[in-house]
C-alpha cells in the first residue's frame, strides 16, 4: 500500500486547492520555518481520523480551517483528500486505488467520504486496522516522536508492536465485544428485576385474572338474555308493522280514491276559471276600447275648446276692427264734411277705409269658416259621447253577466262539493 497523493483545500495554510503527488521512494518537502511543511502531516492524521485538537496544534477543531488573512478571506469549509494503492489488497476493498475524505464546516459539521460515497468515522478506523495507518500509528511519526518512542516505557512501546504484528484489528473487536457484555449483563440486570417484580405483583393479578374472567362469563350470560329480549321485541314490532302495513294500505286507497274526487273538482274548477279569465279578457278589451274612447273624446273637447279660444280671440279681434272701422267712419264722416278743404286727405282716408273693409270681410270669411268647423266638432263630439256613453252601458252589462256567471260558478261548486260529501277539514285529516 503506497500513498499516492494528498488534497488540500482551506485547510490550515492551504487556502487554495493544492495537489501534493508522492511518486515510488522517498519525497521530501523543502522549505523555510512557518511555511506549512508540519500542516502536511497533520492533514494526513487529520483526514485518518484524529480528534485531538493538541495533537492538530490547534485550540479549536474549526481553527484548522483557513482563516483569512490581509490579501484573503476566511473560508468557511476545511478539505483533505488522501489517496491511496491497494494493488496488494491489504486494505478489505476489492478496488486499486482508495480515497479518503474528511471535511470540516465553521459551523461544527463534520462529513468522512470514502470514495466519494458518505462514511463515518468507525468505518474508517476498522478500515485502517492493522495497516500503520491512524491517528496513533507508527506510519506517521512527527518531528521528536522517534526519541519519545525510544524512551517510552514499555507498555507505550507495546500499542505501537502490536498495531505491527496485526493484532490490532482483534484487540478493538475484544474490547467491543467486552463492551456488548458489560451491556448485556446490565440488561439482564434490568430483567431479573422485572422479572422479580412480575412474581410480587402474579398472585394479585391472578386473583383480578379470575374475577374477570368471572366478569366475562357473567357479561357474555347478560348480553345471550339481552340478545333474546332484543329478539322477542323484534318480533312484536314486526307483528305491528304488518298491522300497520295493511292498516296504511287501505288508508292509501281511501286517499286515492279522495284524491281522485279532488282532482276531478280541481279539474272543474280549472274549466270555470278559464271560461272567468276569458270573460275578464273580454272585459279588459271593452275596457280597453273604452278608455280609447275617453282618450279622443279628451282630445277633441281640447280641441274644441282650442277652436273656442280661438274664435273668442277673432270675435275680439272683429270687435277691435269694427270699433276701428267705426272710427274710421267717424272719421270719415268728419272728413266729409271738410271735403273741399281736404281733398287730398280725403283720398289717402279712402284708400284706408278700402283696406280696412278687407281686412272686415276677410275676417267675417275666417270666421264663418271657424264656425262651420266648430259646428263640426260639436257635432263629432256628441256621436263620440254618445258612443262613449254606449260602451260604458256594454262595460256595465259586461260586468253584471261576469258577476252573474261567477256566482252560478261558485254555487254550482258548492252544490257538486256538497253532493260529493267534500270537507276542507276532513280533506286536511286525510292528507
Amino acid at each position: 500500500m503506497i500513498l499516492k497523493s494528498v488534497e488540500l483545500f482551506g485547510f490550515k495554510s492551504f487556502p487554495e486547492k493544492t495537489r501534493l503527488d508522492f511518486e515510488n521512494g522517498i519525497s521530501a518537502i523543502l522549505g523555510p520555518n512557518g511555511c506549512g511543511k508540519s500542516n502536511v502531516v497533520d492533514a494526513i492524521r487529520w483526514v485518518v481520523g484524529e480528534q485531538s485538537t493538541k495533537a492538530l496544534r490547534a485550540g479549536r477543531m474549526e481553527e484548522v480551517i483557513f482563516n483569512g488573512s490581509e490579501d484573503r478571506r476566511q473560508l468557511n469549509v476545511a478539505e483533505v483528500t488522501l489517496t491511496l494503492t491497494n494493488d496488494d489488497g491489504l486494505l478489505p476493498l476489492d478496488i486499486p486505488e482508495i480515497s479518503i475524505k474528511r471535511r470540516l464546516y465553521r459551523s461544527g459539521d463534520s462529513e468522512y467520504f470514502i470514495n466519494r460515497r458518505s462514511a463515518r468515522l468507525k468505518q474508517i478506523r476498522e478500515l485502517f486496522f492493522d495497516t500503520g495507518i491512524g491517528k496513533t500509528a507508527y506510519s506517521v511519526m512527527e518531528q521528536g516522536k522517534i526519541d519519545q518512542v525510544l524512551s517510552s516505557k514499555p507498555e507505550e512501546k507495546r500499542t505501537i508492536f502490536e498495531e505491527a504484528a496485526g493484532i490490532t484489528r482483534y484487540k478493538m473487536r475484544a474490547q467491543e465485544a467486552e463492551r456488548k457484555l458489560t451491556r448485556t449483563q446490565e440488561n439482564m440486570g434490568q430483567v431479573e428485576a422485572i422479572l422479580s417484580e412480575v412474581r410480587r405483583s402474579y398472585h394479585s393479578l391472578k386473583i383480578q385474572a379470575e374475577k374477570t374472567e368471572h366478569y366475562r362469563s357473567i357479561r357474555d350470560t347478560i348480553f345471550e338474555l339481552e340478545r333474546d329480549i332484543q329478539l322477542l321485541s323484534l318480533k312484536d314490532l314486526l307483528q305491528k308493522k304488518d298491522a300497520k302495513e295493511s292498516q296504511l294500505e287501505k288508508v292509501s286507497r281511501s286517499r286515492e280514491k279522495t284524491q281522485k274526487q279532488i282532482d276531478a273538482v280541481n279539474r272543474r274548477m280549472e274549466e270555470c276559471i278559464d271560461r272567468i279569465n276569458k270573460m275578464e279578457s273580454e272585459l279588459i278589451e271593452a275596457q280597453k276600447k273604452a278608455y280609447g274612447i275617453d282618450l279622443e273624446r279628451n282630445n277633441r273637447e281640447s280641441q274644441a275648446r282650442i277652436l273656442r279660444e280661438r274664435v273668442a280671440e277673432l270675435e275680439k279681434k272683429t270687435r277691435d276692427d269694427e270699433l276701428q272701422r267705426d272710427k274710421a267712419l267717424g272719421k270719415l264722416r268728419s272728413l266729409m264734411e271738410s271735403r273741399g278743404q281736404a281733398h287730398s286727405s280725403s283720398q289717402q282716408l279712402e284708400k284706408e277705409i278700402g283696406v280696412v273693409s278687407a281686412n272686415i270681410q276677410n275676417f267675417e270669411k275666417d270666421i264663418g269658416l271657424f264656425a262651420e268647423k266648430i259646428a263640426q266638432n260639436d257635432n263629432q263630439i256628441s256621436a263620440n259621447e254618445s258612443k262613449i256613453s254606449e260602451l260604458e252601458k256594454a262595460a256595465d252589462e259586461l260586468r253584471l253577466k261576469l258577476r252573474r256567471i261567477t256566482d252560478d260558478i261558485v254555487t254550482q261548486l258548492d252544490r257538486r262539493l256538497k253532493e260529493m260529501g267534500y270537507s276542507f277539514p276532513e280533506r286536511r285529516r286525510l292528507e
